[in-house]
């Protein structure tokens, strides 16, 4: 390395100096073990084709802590295309990441609560697409719910039963704006 902003003390607890004076050190050492494959990998390829690469991965920090960074980069290359360099950037994800896993798993318990009861359970959007449909609704339809997902629920409805259900479903949308 021949430049690390300062930030990556921040993020790191590294120093700058560590990272570029540390032989045994580099910033490639301080990648999540189980990330370091995946991110040579990404770099590689956008560097063989000549493209940018965006990454998301974990980093181990001086105090042992582990955070997720996004790294955005690209290979600076001389004028006879061989790899001059590589330059990037990196910004810390890990409140972003501990977001969505939270997300994921509330997720999870909504659905399996929802599947706990014999009833049909659906969540229709203001154009009256399915947004979800817990295992009874799609069993009672004889679909999954990705074949289910984003389609009209009114396609689904006998048509005696049509005009009155979409007018209702309109009306509680309208309701909610209120």
């Amino acid at each position: 390395m021949i430049f690390v902003s300062s930030i990556i003390e921040s993020i790191s607890g590294y120093k700058v100096e560590e990272l570029i004076e540390n032989h045994s050190l580099s910033y490639a050492s301080i990648i999540y073990q189980e990330d370091k494959e995946k991110v040579s990998k990404t770099i590689s390829k956008a560097v063989r084709e000549k493209k940018n690469w965006e990454t998301e991965y974990r980093v181990v920090c001086k105090n042992g802590k582990i955070l997720w960074v996004y790294e955005k980069g690209q290979a600076v290359y001389d004028n006879l295309g061989e790899v001059q360099s590589l330059n990037g950037f990196i910004l810390d994800i890990t409140e972003r990441k501990v977001a969505e896993e939270e997300l994921s798993k509330a997720k999870k318990d909504y659905r399996s609560i929802t599947n706990l009861t014999g009833d049909i359970i659906v969540q229709v959007d203001k154009e009256g697409k399915w947004m979800f449909l817990n295992d009874q609704a799609c069993k009672f339809w004889g679909k999954s719910s990705e074949e289910l997902l984003g389609s009209s629920f009114a396609d689904y409805l006998h048509p005696d039963d049509s005009k009155q259900t979409i007018a209702a479903t309109l009306g509680m949308i309208e309701s909610t704006k209120t």
